[in-house]
């Protein structure tokens, strides 16, 4: 359980990190649009970049949390990482569809831990941990 709580905090500032590389090859491989050539073009950049950072924070919170309650053997949080695992699992699918070496890798790494911390997280003895009291962090 430990090493499933450590990846889920170590996703949140990884998640931010990603997040600035994202935005940095946006900016320095593109041109953004000119507001006044091209309003339009300017304003959905500006939808697109704000429902980026929404969506990456988001995505960083959420880590955060499940990578808490996985910590304090929250029944929340083992919900929440089985349910990224499924997520985690599409995507390396996406990745093995790309059919090149490095990404065949990538998808095959992916697929193979999401599918182990998945049948992990559904484990009788470990759902039984998890429905016992929560613990709490140590002051």
């Amino acid at each position: 359980m430990t090493i499933l709580s450590l990846l889920a905090f170590a996703g949140s500032p990884g998640l931010i990190v990603l997040m600035g590389k994202f935005f940095f090859n946006i900016y320095t491989i593109n041109e953004p649009p000119s507001f006044a050539k091209d309003p339009l073009g300017t304003l959905w950049l500006c939808l697109f970049v704000l429902l980026a950072v929404v969506s990456f924070l988001t995505l960083a919170w959420i880590s955060y949390i499940a990578g808490l309650d996985l910590w304090r053997l929250k029944n929340r949080g083992r919900k929440l990482a089985y349910i990224s695992m499924i997520l985690f699992f599409l995507v390396g699918i996406l990745y093995l569809l790309i059919r090149e070496t490095w990404w065949t890798v990538l998808g095959t790494g992916i697929c193979t831990l999401s599918a182990i911390f998945f049948v992990y997280l559904q484990l009788p003895s470990i759902r039984q941990r998890f429905n016992s009291s929560p613990r709490e962090l140590p002051s």
